[in-house]
């Protein structure tokens, strides 16, 4: 190669390491530009944010008391270390967080014990809170109010269920929050709860079993284990209270030496997962060997059949299977996924095609009819292998 030719490779090289140098530090200025209107961006949400003052008014105090949002994010709590303190029963330590969103605050539950509610509803996530919404902390009513810049506030109409209105399950009182809240939380967090046990008998008078019910024993909630279920599933407490529920009636029975069999009510309400509660049920039958626990299944029929579909991947269990046969319906399933070793009617509901069929057919596959009867003196039909006087 010559040296013409040398000096030209050479030029052409020096040119494309300057150029790519130019390409990288264009490259380098563009991402310094994204990062800095990204930061921008972020900064003018905090400062639109901060030009604004927050504040949390208390719905349930004389003269609407106003807490002051000292910053964002703000911690809500008991805990004296929480950004705004709120000493109150039935608050979490660490209860709930306010921070900033673009479109304005987001209020997040912290695993309270008792539940963050917008507009009488649950959260399970960041939430949007807007102001004139209502926010609950526990049972405590809280509104977010806003003043912006030269003093004009900003509070919009109510939303949610108007005064008055009736919340599934609740009867509302006059902001709308279910009246029976406060007294489930103190049902749930002191057990309030109370067992009554009937016996189970053959038609001869011979003892069989016992059957343990669940009562709230709170005096402002008077409700049987169905309703405090659906007060539970309301408020997104359901497995709480059934996990209650079930060791509640296991330590009386095993105080009052009841047994050795004895049948528990289970709820379908209680759980979407039913086998988590099939799993907790086996560990109770192991913590309760000297007891032959019979797990009486209860709910709208589609519930029983997707728990029972649950169950038949799971046989055997350490505890035996009753059926609330309330609804003859149940005969649209037969064969059903697993045959129960009880099927519990009222004796009222045993004329029919429909539960004439399901009890011969669940007869068929060994199980045993336990007849409800509301009369002490009544005849058990004949078709009942066992008697339960309500």
């Amino acid at each position: 190669m010559g040296i013409d030719q040398l000096f030209e490779t050479a030029l052409h090289d020096h040119q494309y390491v300057c150029l790519r140098q130019r390409l990288q530090l264009r490259a380098a200025a563009s991402t310094a530009i994204a990062v800095i209107t990204d930061f921008r961006h972020t900064s003018a949400v905090e400062d639109r944010a901060m030009d604004k003052r927050y504040y949390l008014e208390r719905c349930d105090t004389e003269g609407r008391e106003r807490l002051a949002v000292p910053r964002l994010p703000c911690v809500i709590g008991r805990d004296p270390s929480c950004d705004l303190l709120l000493d109150e029963n039935r608050i979490s330590r660490q209860h709930a967080r306010l921070s900033i969103a673009p479109e304005g605050l987001l209020i997040e539950d912290l695993g309270s014990t008792n539940g963050s509610f917008v507009d009488c509803r649950r959260i399970e996530a960041p939430t949007l809170l807007q102001p004139g919404q209502r926010l609950h902390l526990a049972d405590h009513e809280l509104e977010l109010v806003i003043d912006r810049p030269g003093g004009a506030t900003l509070v919009q109409a109510r939303s949610g269920p108007a005064p008055g209105d009736t919340i599934i399950g609740y009867t509302g009182d006059p902001a709308g929050f279910p009246l029976l809240a406060p007294a489930f939380y103190e049902l749930l967090n002191q057990c309030l709860i109370e067992i009554e046990h009937t016996p189970i008998k053959t038609p001869a008078g011979l003892p069989h079993a016992e059957l343990l019910r669940c009562r709230s024993r709170h005096r402002s909630l008077p409700a049987d284990s169905a309703d405090l279920m659906n007060i539970g599933r309301e408020l997104g407490e359901e497995a709480r209270l059934g996990t209650l529920l079930r060791d509640e009636a296991l330590q009386a029975a095993d105080a009052a030496d009841l047994g050795p069999r004895l049948f528990i009510e289970q709820h379908t309400a209680e759980s979407d997962a039913p086998a988590s509660v099939f799993d907790e049920l086996d560990r109770k039958a192991a913590e309760y060997p000297h007891l032959e626990l019979i797990v009486l299944l209860i709910g709208p029929v589609d519930e029983l059949i997707d728990w029972l579909k649950v169950l038949a991947g799971r046989v055997p269990t350490r505890f035996r299977l009753a059926l609330e046969g309330a609804d003859a319906a149940l005969a649209d399933h037969l064969p059903l996924p697993v045959a129960p070793n009880y099927l519990q009617v009222r004796a009222a509901d045993f004329s029919g095609d429909d539960m004439q069929a399901l009890i011969a057919s669940l007869k068929a596959a060994g199980s045993r009819t336990v007849a409800v009867c509301g009369d002490s003196g009544a005849k058990p039909p004949e078709a009942a292998d066992l008697v339960c006087q309500n």
